[in-house]
């Protein structure tokens, strides 16, 4: 997925954010808000399911960093504040959250046999005192 940064009508070219293979086809996709912030929930989830171990107790307080693609918050607009609330919902109370834009993240893809660029993700980190 690679976020459309402009379109130059006169030489018919598209530029994206991140590299495309020469002759490579892109189709437009249109965001759906409610579906981008109920994956920013199920990240922050399926991170919380992720540090469960034995000796850490449910609840404990845990710093969650953010790494979100400007693009979400180019496509989402003021909603963005609806992602960030979904996630900090899911944390336990004294939890601290904190993050920033990136540019895209570097991540394995289907059907990639190395790691690739990706755009319009977010990325959850949580640490936890054991």
């Amino acid at each position: 997925m690679r976020t459309i940064l402009g379109i130059d009508e006169a030489a018919q070219t598209m530029t994206f954010a991140g590299d495309m293979r020469v002759g490579a086809r892109a189709r437009p996709m249109r965001a759906n808000l409610d579906s981008l912030v109920a994956d920013a929930e199920e990240a922050a989830t399926q991170a919380l399911g992720g540090i469960a171990q034995p000796g850490l107790q449910r609840g404990t307080p845990v710093l969650a960093l953010s790494v979100s693609c400007i693009g979400r918050r180019l496509a989402m607009g003021a909603r963005v504040e609806d992602e960030l609330e979904a996630v900090t919902e899911q944390l336990p109370p004294g939890s601290v959250h904190a993050g920033f834009y990136s540019h895209g993240e570097v991540a394995p893809g289907h059907g990639f046999l190395r790691a690739g660029l990706h755009n319009q993700t977010i990325a959850l980190t949580l640490l936890a005192e054991d």
